[in-house]
């Protein structure tokens, strides 16, 4: 009651910025960002990396179905392309592929990478935390290999004035065609704090998939011995 008569009243409730979850004890709203480096090499260094753009294609008027959907595979080429978001309006599959391999059906063989459930910061780009946590920007980074990048956030997160790791490596435009590359896949999501999460925090499941795509004839699973 409280807090619908503060929104009312034009002003945030008391928890708005964190909920009361014992006495004396307010934990503040925050967010956890995991970046994962994946350096896949699909069957040889020299990868391309693709999204499969879903799109909607419209009927004719006479038609009975009125519209439908189509894959329409792009090859990413720099790395200004491949700062790429996840979406539900404008849904992709994304896929690492060795371009000079064929699988039994004629497609290069690669690997997708599947999201799962995930979250975008809602920091202002000019807020430190976001500053130096840049590579939250996106859901996925596609950078051409260098032994020296190693860390998305840069080598020295917590004293840099923001702007190292993916932002900064990125800004170069390099090619990422045809070469050595490494995917970056950050994984997200919103802390509002219950109760049940204090003192101790209870087991979170948040994940994602690398799936192979063109390898195989048929599904592998049919192979598996029967069980004695």
């Amino acid at each position: 009651m409280a807090a619908r008569n503060a929104a009312e009243q034009g002003k945030e409730p008391a928890d708005a910025t964190g909920r009361f979850i014992a006495e004396h004890t307010v934990a503040v709203n925050h967010d956890h960002f995991f970046c994962y480096r994946l350096d896949l090499d699909v069957d040889g260094v020299d990868n391309s990396f693709f999204a499969d753009r879903i799109e909607t294609v419209k009927g004719k008027a006479k038609s009975l179905r009125k519209s439908w959907w189509v894959v329409r595979p792009q090859l990413l080429e720099r790395e200004s392309e491949a700062k790429l978001h996840i979406s539900m309006e404008k849904p992709a599959l994304w896929r690492t592929v060795n371009p000079k391999l064929r699988g039994p059906g004629g497609y290069p063989v690669g690997f997708e990478l599947r999201p799962g459930h995930s979250a975008m910061s809602l920091l202002d780009a000019a807020d430190f935390p976001a500053r130096r946590a840049g590579f939250a920007r996106y859901s996925l980074w596609v950078t051409p290999y260098a032994p020296d990048e190693r860390w998305a956030a840069g080598d020295y997160p917590n004293q840099a004035k923001g702007g190292a790791g993916l932002p900064q490596w990125t800004s170069h435009d390099r090619r990422i065609d045809d070469r050595d590359i490494v995917l970056w896949y950050t994984l997200g999501f919103h802390h509002v704090v219950r109760p049940e999460d204090w003192p101790v925090l209870p087991t979170s499941w948040h994940e994602f998939e690398l799936r192979p795509v063109n390898f195989f004839a048929r599904s592998p699973a049919l192979d598996l011995p029967r069980p004695k």
